[in-house]
């Protein structure tokens, strides 16, 4: 069916069903990627990008720091980051992780107003989060195997 639907579509990327889901609040018990999903989709389509939709980690670290800044995250839980890489090598180019990165700007903001409940200013919080989003970044490019790629990557736009 995928590759009919590229066939079909004329689509420049697909989205696929390997387990994935929306949001903080993925899974219960004990889920895991579709790797042989991926797989066979990989030989079907050798070489066209795929994308997994739903892929944040849902760090808990940064889930038990909300739930201490006033949070009230139970029973939030994502993909494992340590199965991107994995991902990557059978063929997926995009995995989007929006709900991790709100998580640290979820984090940042309740700390920061806990411990400044007289603040206004978004400023200095926002400073704050660029640094601690950049870092955030920095370890997702690490699990994909991407960190310390960019003299090949501008190598091969030349």
């Amino acid at each position: 069916m995928a590759r009919e639907f590229v066939d079909r579509s004329g689509c420049d990327s697909l989205a696929v069903a390997i387990g994935t889901s929306h949001g903080a609040f993925k899974f219960s018990g004990n889920q895991a990627l579709r790797f042989d999903v991926l797989s066979q989709i990989q030989a079907r389509l050798p070489g066209f990008p795929l994308v997994m939709h739903g892929s944040s980690s849902v760090p808990q670290e940064e889930v038990e720091r909300i739930n201490k800044a006033g949070g009230n995250l139970k029973g939030a839980k994502g993909v494992d980051d340590k199965q991107f890489h994995q991902a990557a090598q059978l063929g997926v180019t995009k995995i989007n992780i929006d709900t991790d990165g709100r998580l640290v700007w979820t984090r940042v903001h309740r700390e920061f107003f806990l411990e400044k409940p007289e603040e206004i200013d978004l400023r200095p919080v926002g400073k704050i989060f660029m640094a601690e989003y950049a870092k955030f970044i920095a370890h997702k490019n690490e699990m994909l195997g991407s960190a310390g790629q960019l003299a090949a990557l501008r190598e091969a736009v030349k």
